[in-house]
């Protein structure tokens, strides 16, 4: 990786983290985008593994942008690219919380804050599909992923029991 393409990483994980309601994962399909399909740096099934392996981990789901950074170039563009997604969103969160009185007022704060549920929504579901479909496992993948979300939004269900039912299906009937 040149100083450019560590640049051209850093200001495209600046930008997209503006736009993370909801947390890194919702963000996922546009670096995985960039990162696979653009530059080709890692595999689709590189990617897959890494965002699990960033879901296992304990602590924050950003942990991801440094995990794809120390696999695309080692710890010191691990620790940039962690550094210019979350320095530039808590700049933002900084400033309106420090302005939050003023903006909890303002007709339009109220008119953005009901439109990004829908999106952040439509951004996971952008995610789910980004990581089906780089699971390597096939187009039987799909409903087994769609039967994970409904049980996930219909039932009262630990995740953890999702995703041990949902590795066991798919091992027996997917491999």
């Amino acid at each position: 990786m040149t100083g450019a393409d560590l640049w051209d990483f850093c200001r495209h994980l600046a930008t997209l983290s503006l736009f993370s309601i909801g947390g890194a994962n919702v963000v996922l399909p546009d670096i995985y985008r960039y990162v696979v399909v653009e530059r080709a740096w890692i595999t689709a099934t590189q990617f897959s593994s890494l965002v699990a392996l960033a879901q296992a981990a304990p602590g924050p789901n950003v942990l991801v942008v440094g995990i794809i950074g120390f696999q695309i170039g080692g710890l010191l563009v691990a620790a940039v690219a962690f550094a210019s997604f979350v320095v530039p969103t808590s700049l933002l969160t900084f400033t309106v919380a420090h302005y939050s009185e003023a903006l909890r007022r303002a007709p339009w704060a109220r008119i953005a804050q009901r439109g990004l549920g829908p999106l952040t929504a439509g951004l996971v579901v952008a995610n789910g599909f980004i990581l089906t479909s780089a699971s390597g496992a096939g187009r039987a993948s799909y409903p087994l992923a769609l039967a994970c979300a409904v049980i996930a939004l219909r039932l009262r269900v630990n995740p953890v029991w999702i995703i041990l039912g949902s590795g066991v299906v798919g091992g027996i009937f997917l491999s």
